[in-house]
């Protein structure tokens, strides 16, 4: 009896221990996790953590920067305690995750997230966008792209173009066109045939999934391109990107298709085909955002250069990757000498010659207010980059800005150093290269000029992740939490649901509270609109009171560009929207002599709101009539 209770003994899993599970070693360290985790949010809450946007350009922002980073990361570190606490005793939940999320079959994983990652943005688009364009950039490349789906580059300016006049809309002498590359209006146009360009950015989100996961899968092994996809998921970044109409989502998908084809080119450069894919994604890239696709490309390029096979090198890989860069270099240069008359001046340079890369007092739009004109690196450093630094902390996973330590520690101690590391590159190239630029592009809290590299830091984070997940049951080991490595694999993936659900309104706050609340633009435009709607108007011009870009004092009420993008670019369409220039409203009267025209008059609070007839065919041919009659 002795020997078979010895043996018993023996056969007894490390993690149980001599008190069990559920010991007094395991409850009373259990406790002690629990009251760390009270302290650790404690001292969070306490921490002087100003407003991210109180102070701009003084060294209290980064100060307050790092206490946010130290906030949030005891904020994570205590609902990681209490997912290890319930993992003691509910290890199901996290373990159940880690099953459907590793061990489910690759095509059922990714039909499910791919899937997934389309409704959220679609109803993202829906809900928040109301399946239109929102910013000025949106609106500037979809009037171009109703241009291209009728087959040409531009359309015929108006001749009373003070009433259309539309930032980022070029009127160039008789040509009016939008002031973006060709590739961001390119991939619209199939929207815009079936009537809903919205659906398109949602639609190539899929590609950029799938495209992650098989990046991952290729770098390093199937549970990093696992995570790194579940996170490019949950992500508030990706959500909203690609719930736009911007340039950004193709881009993002062209450069990640590149970096693919590199990798697969190094592996075997004897697969032409790969090459092929290579040149035409960059070439398309450089088509949509010159600026991402050369930060982007240059590293990568350096990075698949460094690795090449040189012994397995052919001549025909050379040509497979130039010879289609070089057909969309064509294309590139063509476009500028067809809309600017010149191959090196691009509709982009057109609108603005002072919005260029570099520092100087000129640098910027000349109708800026003259306290945003202009580029020093104080500025680069105390504004943009601090700018996008918060929202991307914020944005990128909604943890808040633990996100930069999950960012940090693969570069450091990464199993897979100079793989990492050439990711890491990647996105420091990019954000070099905008560290340049004046604008910081901080729309709602996104960094939208980083978001071509959001795959690049998923994978970054799943690295680090996988790494937490691979230590976490020694940690629970050494603090005598027993079982050990279930709990640690549990509370690894329970944490993260639990911290995702805790970062939604962290995540998402700010971007809905922008556009659905702050923006001023938004009512306006939708109650001139469904007013409109609600009459039943036909064959009339609708003249709408507003605030002027052009004028540093009312630009940011601006909202007729909203409602310029509602008219045909032809002008033909049953509604014509134009601004109110008061009585100089007759001059474009006169030029739709068989159309009503309105003036819509605001209500203070939006219940009230009219349109007032002003002039109309039957009342114009009585005047006339009455003109002509003798006294």
């Amino acid at each position: 009896m002795i020997v078979e209770l010895r043996n018993s003994n023996n056969n007894n899993p490390p993690d149980g221990g001599s008190s069990g599970p559920f010991g007094k070693r395991s409850i009373s360290s259990i406790l002690l996790l629990m009251l760390a985790a009270c302290m650790a949010w404690g001292i969070s809450i306490v921490l002087p953590c100003e407003h991210p946007f109180g102070r701009i350009a003084t060294l209290d922002n980064w100060f307050a920067f790092g206490f946010r980073i130290l906030r949030d990361t005891l904020q994570a570190i205590s609902i990681l305690a209490l997912a290890i606490s319930v993992s003691v005793f509910l290890p199901r939940i996290g373990l159940v995750i880690e099953r459907v999320i590793l061990k489910s079959r690759r095509w059922q994983f990714l039909t499910v997230t791919m899937l997934l990652t389309f409704l959220t943005s679609v109803l993202f688009n829906y809900i928040v966008f109301e399946s239109f364009p929102n910013v000025i950039d949106e609106i500037a490349m979809l009037f171009q792209a109703k241009l291209l789906a009728t087959g040409r580059l531009f359309a015929e300016t108006p001749k009373l173009i003070d009433f259309f006049d539309t930032e980022f809309i070029v009127a160039d002498g008789p040509r009016w066109y939008g002031k973006y590359f060709i590739g961001s209006s390119l991939i619209l146009i199939p929207g815009v045939w079936l009537g809903v360009p919205w659906i398109i950015n949602p639609i190539l989100s899929t590609a950029a999934i799938y495209l992650t996961y098989i990046i991952g899968f290729n770098l390093f092994n199937d549970k990093i391109a696992r995570v790194a996809t579940l996170l490019m998921l949950i992500s508030p970044f990706r959500v909203v990107i690609f719930a736009s109409m911007m340039s950004h989502p193709v881009c993002l998908v062209t450069m990640t298709l590149f970096a693919l084809s590199a990798i697969k080119a190094v592996k075997d450069p004897t697969r032409f085909g790969w090459a092929l894919v290579a040149g035409s994604s960059l070439g398309f890239a450089l088509n949509c955002r010159p600026l991402t696709a050369v930060a982007m490309g240059s590293v990568i390029g350096l990075a698949a250069l460094y690795n090449m096979p040189w012994r397995q090198f052919r001549w025909q890989t050379v040509a497979a990757f130039v010879a289609p860069l070089l057909l969309f270099a064509f294309v590139f240069f063509s476009y500028n000498k067809a809309l600017t008359g010149d191959i090196f001046v691009t509709p982009f340079n057109k609108w603005s010659p002072n919005d260029h890369l570099g520092f100087g007092p000129d640098v910027g739009l000349e109708y800026w207010p003259e306290v945003d004109r202009g580029y020093s690196l104080e500025k680069a450093l105390f504004k943009n980059t601090y700018f996008n630094l918060e929202g991307l902390g914020i944005n990128l996973l909604g943890w808040g800005h633990v996100t930069f330590l999950l960012l940090l520690w693969p570069i450091l101690f990464s199993s897979w150093p100079k793989r990492t590391w050439a990711l890491a590159a990647i996105v420091a190239g990019l954000m070099l290269a905008y560290f340049f630029y004046i604008t910081h592009a901080v729309l709602a809290g996104l960094p939208r000029y980083w978001s071509e590299v959001m795959p690049m830091m998923f994978m970054i984070v799943a690295i680090a992740l996988v790494g937490i997940r691979r230590k976490l049951p020694l940690i629970c080991q050494r603090f005598d939490i027993r079982p050990a490595v279930r709990t640690g694999r549990a509370a690894c993936w329970l944490a993260g649901l639990m911290i995702t659900i805790w970062g939604v309104p962290y995540g998402y706050g700010m971007i809905i509270n922008e556009w659905c609340f702050d923006w001023k633009t938004r009512g306006d435009r939708d109650r001139v609109y469904r007013l409109v709607k609600e009459t039943n108007l036909g064959n009339a011009l609708v003249f709408i009171e507003t605030g002027y870009y052009r004028d540093p004092k009312q630009n940011n009420i601006d909202e007729y560009r909203l409602l310029l993008i509602r008219n045909d670019p032809d002008l033909n369409g049953s509604i014509i929207y134009a601004r109110d220039l008061g009585a100089r409203n007759t001059e474009l009267i006169n030029q739709y002599p068989q159309r009503k025209a309105y003036r819509f008059v605001r209500d203070q609070y939006g219940l009230e709101d009219q349109l007032v007839l002003i002039s109309s065919p039957d009342i114009r041919e009585e005047e006339i009539n009455s003109a002509s009659k003798p006294p």
